[in-house]
Order: structure tokens, then C-alpha cells, then sequence
């Protein structure tokens, strides 16, 4: 499982940032169902943005808790076979690192998939 995380790691950091839709790492989270069950899975985290740590102020870098929101949440099997394919898919379309993207200065739209693989897609991008 945390193999999973290497890799979507790998594959985010050679996108554009812009092009990330704020996801700016994937890490390992254990999860219970309703009876109460582990469920290893693997969540798509949002940068901290200053004034989300508890008293107002911005996290401090390698605090337990520090990461932002989460973008998404996947169970790792269905994070290995339908999320992590799509990633190095928009990677590969995009050119190697994302130069595609960045030799056009092109900013991502909501047409634009490849932007919208690295987390799930907002209640506000869907109106």
C-alpha cells in the first residue's frame, strides 16, 4: 500500500503545480467501515493553507496532523487499479514532467482531465 503512495507521489511532483488541482500529496490512511472493519486507503491531500492549524495559525511542517484537506479518498485496491493508471496516463499525455502544459502556459479548465485526476471533482465544479 504505501508502494501506491510512492508512486502517486512520483507521478504528482512531475505534473505542473498549477495543473494538480491543489493535491500536493497522496499518503496512507486506515479507515473503519460500519462493522467496525480496517480498510487501508489511500487519501489525496490538499496543501495547508495559513490558518488551518488549530489556533488560527499556519501548521508547522512535519507536525502529525499538518496536511490540508483532503482532495480524496480511495480504498488502495481501487487506488491501484483505476486512480493510479489515470495519473501516469494525464502524466504521460501531458508530456514528460508536464512540458506540454507548460511550453503553452495553458491553464487548466474543467474540460481539461488531466487536471481532475488527483482528486475528486468538487460539488462546485460539478454546477
Amino acid at each position: 500500500a504505501s508502494e501506491a503512495c510512492t508512486m502517486a507521489n512520483g507521478v504528482l511532483h512531475q505534473m505542473p503545480e498549477r495543473w494538480r488541482s491543489g493535491v500536493s500529496r497522496f499518503e496512507l490512511s486506515i479507515m473503519f467501515d460500519a462493522h467496525g472493519l480496517p480498510e487501508v486507503c489511500v487519501v489525496a491531500r490538499r496543501a495547508a493553507a495559513a490558518g488551518d492549524g488549530e489556533d488560527g495559525s499556519t501548521p508547522v511542517s512535519g507536525d502529525f496532523r499538518s496536511g490540508g484537506l483532503s482532495a480524496g479518498i480511495w480504498e488502495v485496491e481501487q487506488f491501484w487499479q483505476e486512480r493510479l493508471p489515470k495519473m501516469f496516463e494525464a502524466l504521460s499525455d501531458s508530456g514528460l514532467g508536464g512540458s506540454m502544459l507548460e511550453e503553452v502556459h495553458e491553464e487548466p479548465t474543467l474540460e481539461r482531465w488531466e487536471a481532475r485526476v488527483w482528486g475528486e471533482i468538487s460539488a462546485d465544479e460539478y454546477r
